[in-house]
């Protein structure tokens, strides 16, 4: 499309008094980025063109298309937003002062710098909705030319950072379009190996004799609504790969157990048609059991609205069948955007004033967002939570003084006080639900209005975290048991020190341990007093430092650390400090891993005091730990230390394939393509038909194995894929 086309199509459904800058902000862009390339070797200015026709197709403003010429200028030329303000208006320059990254002069990670460009863009949302969407236009044509990069490892962070933050975004705001095509786009550059075989799998869904399937389909249902009377349109549609894929995974079920591959849109004149044809279909056909949904009487968070069922279809397929009304389809299809739409038409009816940005406030989200801002302390922990914020469901509770709190599904009271403030979740002792006092475990619903009972003696339970959901809440109460556990073993060794100290009728003063702590290589007076508290260092040990009947110059320290070992006392140090990353226990306590359920990070633990091999690890739900249950002192909370996936760890996976050549081959190397390693395998059963066998893994961890098994889930000649568990 011409640069006169794409302004005369703007111009034939937007009159206002910016319509008529479209010209010079077009000029104005050319211009600026006239001596600037795209990697493609085309003229930079193709980029913000590509961008406005985006947005024109949406039928966005005249001043969200002059915001998509420019919105380039200021962070790639010498253009400044005053020179902007002058030229156009200040509400121009303030929209794409709102896209702009901020440049760093200083060194920072990429981690950093996405995390503070995230938190700009966050705050310019809040005032304006369209910013965002002039932003997922940008990253929308930036993901199509994707491959014109040279560097691997630059598409794929660009990839990833789509599929974490702009697709999620993209749905956020009802463009499921934009958000579908960021999601598959994405999938295509990280996985392209998986996404090329999921297209094979739906093209050959669609091959012989189910060629013309969906065409019969809407046949026979426009046949079936005319003899009741209802006036209806119906079209097909068909998942995404990154979508079969992700549900695949999520649900760990192979391609064939899929159940709306294929779904079709019946689209109708107004609300009680869509109940109309809703009555029709479950009449006629037989539904699957709890597949029925409907968002038009409860709307999702982002606006969404239709009727969802699950049929055998009349060619007895498992169908999804989506109701909703010509109006309800604009929105759903454009989200946010359909607003314009609606205005333009009323403004063709005369009611000019009408055009108006769309209010925010329906849009909470954003404001749980601004909350993030405020409570983030370093920019990973804005990253993370940013990123649960976008992609998760949400609930939306009130303090009693109306204040909105957005958690979760599936969150509960001790979330929502963390989300109040980690004082008020230290604290917290009990909940009012809508004025009744309930357990803290209770799980939240939309609009409940909570209040959380506080005492300030009081600490945080460990049980707290098997039923808490928010990383903040989990991360708060994790904190707070160390830290009071380390008070506990830091007073007990003060006693034990204090009481041998005054049997020599000497006085005790943290000024005393300073050698001991020295030489034991403690960072202070605490860390040494914890470590005989928890009996890691023997009191005798200890004593001997203090009193200086241990002295020693730096050459002999190792015969003396070999002699202190001999008598049992466990020094910590490079030579024999533990190499599993667990955070939650100390490092010279003997660990292993539970030969029950192989657990690898990613997965939920919990660690078991065994005499005589020191804590065994096992996944939080194994069922080897019900033998434990009348044990309660044994378990320990344990977490994952970060960074852990450069480490390989043991997993194994029972996996049912054809018997057939080539299968085994399949498997191997599928395995090889996800950089993980074969180190063991063992046929289980075999037939004339399929074999079973159980593979063992060497992973990074569990995304990586969740990635292995999803990939394996897309061949034809495996059947099933699970992960191992003891009987």
């Amino acid at each position: 499309m011409s640069i006169e086309s794409l302004i005369q199509k703007v111009s034939s459904y937007d009159s206002s008094e910016y319509s008529k800058l479209l010209h010079k902000a077009a000029e104005f862009s050319e211009k600026a980025h006239s001596k600037q390339k795209r990697a493609s070797g085309e003229a930079y200015f193709t980029h913000p063109v590509a961008v406005a026709q985006i947005l024109a197709d949406m039928k966005l403003d005249a001043l969200s298309i002059i915001v998509a010429f420019l919105h380039d200028t200021v962070e790639d030329t010498d253009v400044t937003l005053e020179k902007i303000s002058q030229e156009f208006s200040p509400e121009v320059s303030e929209l794409v002062n709102g896209i702009t990254k901020i440049n760093f002069i200083e060194e920072k990670s990429d981690a950093v710098i996405q995390a503070e460009n995230l938190r700009k863009l966050i705050i310019a949302i809040s005032k304006d909705v369209r910013i965002l969407i002039v932003k997922l236009a940008d990253r929308l044509h930036n993901m199509r030319t994707l491959h014109h990069i040279k560097s691997e490892d630059k598409r794929k962070r660009i990839s990833t950072e789509t599929l974490e933050i702009f697709a999620p975004l993209a749905e956020r705001v009802g463009l499921q379009n934009i958000k579908n095509e960021l999601q598959d786009l994405s999938f295509k550059t990280l996985h392209p190996d998986i996404h090329q075989s999921v297209c094979a799998r739906v093209d050959l869904l669609k091959s012989g004799d189910n060629h013309n399937l969906p065409k019969k389909i809407i046949d026979i249902l426009e046949q079936l609504f005319k003899t009741h009377g209802i006036e209806a349109r119906i079209t097909s549609r068909e998942k995404t790969p990154y979508s079969i894929w992700s549900k695949m995974k999520r649900k760990k079920i192979n391609f064939e157990q899929l159940s709306d591959i294929m779904a079709f849109r019946i689209i109708v004149k107004d609300i009680l048609d869509c109940y109309k044809v809703l009555g029709v279909i479950h009449n006629h056909y037989l539904t699957i059991p709890r597949s029925f949904k409907d968002y038009i009487s409860t709307p999702k968070q982002n606006g969404y609205q239709s009727i969802h069922t699950l049929i055998m279809g009349p060619e007895q397929e498992k169908i999804e069948i989506q109701i909703r009304t010509e109006k309800i389809h604009k929105t759903a299809e454009w989200g946010v955007t359909a607003h314009w739409v609606y205005a333009q038409e009323r403004e063709t009816e005369g009611n000019s004033h009408s055009k108006q940005v769309p209010n925010n406030t329906y849009y909470s989200w954003i404001k749980e967002l601004l909350s993030i801002l405020e409570h983030s302390s370093d920019p990973t922990e804005l990253l993370n939570n940013a990123k649960l914020e976008v992609y998760h469901d949400q609930v939306f509770c009130f303090t009693p003084k109306g204040r909105v709190i957005g958690l979760p599904v599936g969150s509960c009271a001790v979330d929502f006080a963390y989300a109040v403030h980690s004082d008020v979740g230290n604290a917290c002792v009990g909940a009012k639900i809508n004025r009744k006092i309930a357990p803290l475990r209770t799980k939240l619903q939309n609009g409940d209005q909570v209040e959380i009972v506080t005492d300030k003696t009081h600490l945080p339970l460990a049980s707290w975290g098997k039923f808490a959901v928010t990383a903040k809440a989990q991360s708060s109460i994790k904190k707070a048991i160390r830290n009071k556990k380390r008070q506990e073993y830091i007073n007990l060794g003060r006693v034990i020190i204090s009481h041998a100290l005054s049997q020599r009728q000497i006085n005790y003063s943290d000024n005393i341990l300073s050698p001991a702590a020295k030489f034991f290589h403690k960072q202070n007076t605490e860390d040494l007093l914890q470590s005989i508290g928890e009996g890691n260092i023997s009191p005798t040990a200890a004593m001997k430092c203090i009193l200086g009947n241990i002295k020693t110059e730096a050459p002999e320290l190792d015969k003396i650390l070999s002699k202190l070992e001999a008598t049992g006392v466990k020094i910590q140090n490079a030579k024999n400090s533990k190499n599993i990353p667990i955070k939650g226990i100390d490092e010279d306590i003997p660990l292993q891993f539970a030969s029950c359920c192989y657990p690898i990070p990613g997965d939920p633990i919990i660690g078991i005091h065994q005499p005589g091999k020191g804590v065994v690890i096992h996944i939080s739900d194994c069922e080897t730990l019900q033998n434990y249950s009348a044990s309660p002192e044994k378990w320990v909370d344990l977490s994952w230390k970060k960074n852990n996936e450069l480490q390989i760890y043991s997993s194994t996976v029972n996996v049912i394939m054809l018997n057939k050549p080539g299968s085994l081959a399949t498997l191997s190397i599928e395995v090889a393509k996800h950089d993980a390693n074969i180190s063991n395998f063992k046929i289980t059963s075999r037939a004339t038909d399929f074999f079973e066998i159980s593979v063992d893994l060497e992973v990074k961890g569990l995304t990586h194995l969740a990635s292995i098994m999803a990939s394996l889930h897309t061949k034809t000649c495996i059947h099933s894929v699970n992960r191992y568990v003891k009987e």
